[in-house]
């Protein structure tokens, strides 16, 4: 009897053992968007969001339609957002600027500093965050195109931000 436990509980042991190692936390695979002919690496499944917005960009009223893909693994966000224009009236150079500077205001952001030539880290805080204030850490990249704008976006609370994960995931947008 107590060969047959130690057996069943040997065996299940050593299978806990072999899923759990094939079941890393950064799980990354790639995704395509052929609709924007962008790429990237993602840390997991990613879920996809559709929206048209109404904005004002330097006193121009702006119509833009905006696809959000994004994942959530280990209490950081990684995402990608592909903002695009659909009137002439303004240029993708106005576009950029204006989604850095809603970025900077809506997380509180601060301490701004170049890692590279697109990419930037700030701290702040969650848009939302009741008391106490979470503080996160937040690196973003932006490419233009020709009428639109990508921009990948990493956040997560401050002690938990991995900077060699972040960095994979912009350096991976194509």
């Amino acid at each position: 009897m107590k060969i047959n436990f130690l057996k069943k509980f040997f065996i299940t042991f050593l299978f806990l053992l072999f899923t759990s190692g094939c079941n890393p936390t950064f799980d990354w695979r790639a995704y395509y968007d052929y609709e924007n002919n962008w790429q990237a690496f993602f840390p997991g499944k990613t879920f996809k969001k559709k929206r048209n917005l109404d904005l004002l960009i330097d006193g121009v009223p702006t119509r833009l339609s905006m696809t959000q893909n994004s994942t959530k693994v280990n209490k950081m966000v990684f995402t990608i957002d592909c903002s695009e224009l659909t009137n002439n009236k303004v240029k993708t150079s106005q576009l950029s600027k204006y989604l850095i500077s809603s970025l900077e205001k809506n997380f509180k952001l601060k301490n701004k500093k170049k890692i590279n030539k697109n990419i930037y880290i700030y701290s702040g805080v969650f848009p939302a965050s009741k008391k106490p204030v979470v503080k996160i850490k937040l690196m973003t990249l932006i490419h233009e195109k020709e009428d639109f704008v990508i921009r990948g976006i990493v956040y997560g609370e401050y002690e938990n931000f991995l900077h060699s994960e972040a960095m994979f995931f912009l350096n991976s947008i194509k």
